[in-house]
């Protein structure tokens, strides 16, 4: 079987990590490879490595308690995944050459031999603000090599991995935790927490599963769309954002106002607080962290974990 691309994350305009699938032995491998495009060459480096299913899950479980935690100003170890007897994997962050922008991430393998102890090229190295992308790719090779396995014949059950429907709600869940530990109360859910309780009641309507985004055609009327196609005629951006809002917050059904004027005041009453509670977060953060680049970056993934758009300032 030839490695078979599962996704690339973009480290400059020259330079990308890829992400693959590939089976040696019987056996299937996670590679992530360094490419670069260069006036004298195009193509893959030395720069990456080669998993099998269980360093990988160490792999995806420890990027994602990174995710987690304020990113360093300073050069720091956070985790060793053992991979053999002179082998083991380091992950580490290290300062950017830019004080004002978030620090890199480092994960690479070492060796420890009587004729060398030390880093090798066997590594990639990305920008902090990357780490959802490459733990995103990470998790699809999961999946990728779970379900290649489960279609060949084995004396022993597979390991099974989180869908993402179950990491969206375990990063949901985290991220309310966080905000309640930061500002000292729950978050507030639209559209419920904003909706004058008298307002009139419309239509339900059920909303798909792909994200939707708005979009005016050349009559002038706007359209929601998804991926793969038109989804509804609204009135107005604030009608489009009501609907917008109530997906990114979970709900699968949404009821509309009747009156217009109601669903203006919602989305603005909403919109005032994602702001609000942005800048509070940021605030917090800021005397943790010490760095504005680390607090606004840290602000926006709550918001996002929590379903919350992101709003200009």
């Amino acid at each position: 079987m030839s490695d078979v691309t599962i996704g690339t994350v973009s480290l400059s305009a020259t330079s990308s990590l890829v992400f693959s699938v590939g089976e040696w032995k019987s056996r299937y491998f996670a590679k992530v490879r360094k490419f670069i495009t260069t006036q004298r060459y195009q193509g893959p480096t030395k720069s990456g490595f080669s998993l099998n299913k269980s360093l990988l899950q160490e792999l995806i479980s420890a990027l994602s308690s990174l995710e987690m935690t304020i990113p360093p100003q300073e050069e720091r170890e956070f985790k060793t995944i053992e991979k053999g007897d002179t082998e083991y994997i380091c992950i580490a962050t290290l300062p950017a050459e830019n004080a004002d922008d978030l620090p890199l991430v480092d994960v690479r393998e070492y060796v420890d031999t009587s004729s060398y102890q030390g880093p090798t090229k066997r590594g990639i190295r990305f920008r902090w603000n990357l780490l959802p992308e490459v733990s995103a790719c990470l998790r699809e090779q999961a999946k990728v090599m779970s379900e290649n396995e489960k279609r060949q014949p084995s004396l022993f059950e597979t390991e099974t991995f989180e869908t993402e429907k179950e990491l969206e709600e375990s990063a949901g869940r985290s991220g309310e935790k966080a905000v309640r530990e930061l500002v000292g109360e729950d978050p507030k859910r639209f559209p419920d927490n904003f909706l004058d309780g008298s307002a009139e009641k419309g239509a339900c309507m059920e909303l798909p599963e792909e994200r939707l985004y708005l979009e005016q055609d050349s009559g002038g009327l706007y359209l929601l769309k998804t991926s793969e196609g038109a989804f509804s005629k609204v009135r107005n951006p604030a009608e489009a954002n009501f609907i917008i809002y109530a997906q990114l917050g979970g709900h699968r059904y949404v009821t509309l106002p009747k009156e217009m004027l109601q669903v203006f005041k919602t989305v603005k009453a909403y919109e005032n607080y994602v702001r609000g509670l942005r800048s509070r977060l940021v605030s917090k953060i800021l005397k943790r962290a010490c760095q504005q680049s680390v607090a606004d970056y840290e602000a926006d993934k709550l918001l996002h974990e929590l379903g919350m758009p992101k709003l200009e300032r």
